[in-house]
């Protein structure tokens, strides 16, 4: 962050040149302008790092669906995915994820067993 402040508050100093500043610093300038454009925008609070974590996840399973297949392995503990998908099938419909979806959502679940895993 004290990188970042040092870098902005010289490179608004009057007749600074960006170029060397960049490689005093180790930074490219494309860096250094987003940071300089942060900085007249927000202030100081522009410079602290920002989350790189998706604002949605537009592929992600439906809760309901989630639901389901684990309500389907409580039903039959002993079946993994692909007799799961045969279940699920019948009532989700187009909503049926595929046998690897339903295996990734046993897992973050704890619902698989050991020795089923590949």
């Amino acid at each position: 962050m004290s990188l970042k402040i040092e870098l902005v508050e010289r490179a608004l100093l009057p007749k600074a040149n960006l170029a060397a500043l960049c490689r005093e610093f180790g930074v490219t300038r494309p860096t250094a302008y987003k940071w300089i454009e942060r900085f007249e925008k927000y202030g100081y609070a522009g410079l602290e790092e920002k989350s790189r974590r998706p604002h949605s996840a537009p592929y992600a399973t439906a809760e309901d669906v989630v639901v389901a297949i684990v309500e389907a392995r409580v039903k039959y503990p002993r079946w993994g995915a692909k007799k799961l998908v045969h279940v699920l099938r019948s009532k989700l419909g187009d909503l049926t994820p595929s046998e690897s979806t339903v295996e990734r959502v046993l897992r973050r679940f704890g619902k698989l067993s050991n020795d089923t895993k590949k």
